[in-house]
């Protein structure tokens, strides 16, 4: 069984889907150590895309693709989200963008730190720079909000806004009595609260972020 299952969700972004394989391909967490969930929010017009791209993943990358259904104008990321966490078979699971490209210790970096602190919603390093992506290999970078944050978690001070799920990750037994993603938020024009709404809830069911 794996220990750990990344989620993302793809919204029809097959150049950095591809990049995201390779990056998986070079994990330093074992291969039989994680599994990793795709869910498709792009609507059925794109499904095509996204699994050719799978399908052409490294022979040791463990995937699955699941599909929200839902058109694409509906921001669906919750439903996705909530679809992968009920299907995962990992005891942690970690929530990444598919506009974002795994650093090769990211996976083991998420697994040391919940086997370090068992109340944990854990937020990692992020850059929205589309720059990064040609780096070999990806490299984390630290921008602006990603450096306050930094600095508030030194101090122990991070909030239910810093849960963002670009590089996040949740024991999946907390993420089931929280009560997971709320799906209201999965209409069109919604965008990024659905993140807030349950690290809100994670820290009102004890855990620290």
């Amino acid at each position: 069984m794996p220990e750990l299952t990344l989620v993302v969700p793809l919204f029809n972004r097959p150049r950095t889907l591809a990049r995201i394989l390779r990056a998986l391909d070079g994990q330093t967490l074992g291969r039989g150590r994680f599994e990793a969930f795709f869910v498709d929010d792009s609507g059925p017009e794109s499904y095509g895309n996204q699994r050719s791209v799978l399908e052409s993943a490294p022979p040791g990358c463990t995937w699955k693709l699941l599909a929200t259904g839902l058109p694409r104008e509906v921001n669906g990321v919750s439903v996705a989200r909530n679809l992968a966490i009920r299907a995962a078979r990992g005891e942690i699971v970690v929530f990444m963008d598919d506009d974002c490209v795994p650093h090769p210790g990211m996976l083991a970096a998420h697994l040391e730190a919940h086997r370090a602190r068992p109340r944990l919603a854990a937020v990692g390093n992020r850059s929205e720079h589309e720059s990064i992506l040609a780096a070999r290999p990806p490299l984390p970078v630290i921008f602006g909000k990603c450096a306050r944050e930094v600095a508030k978690s030194a101090k122990g001070g991070l909030g239910a806004g810093s849960f963002v799920t670009a590089n996040a990750s949740v024991r999946r037994e907390h993420l089931l009595a929280a009560g997971l993603f709320d799906e209201s938020f999965a209409r069109a024009g919604e965008y990024g609260y659905e993140d807030k709404d349950l690290g809100k809830r994670l820290i009102e069911l004890g855990l620290e972020i």
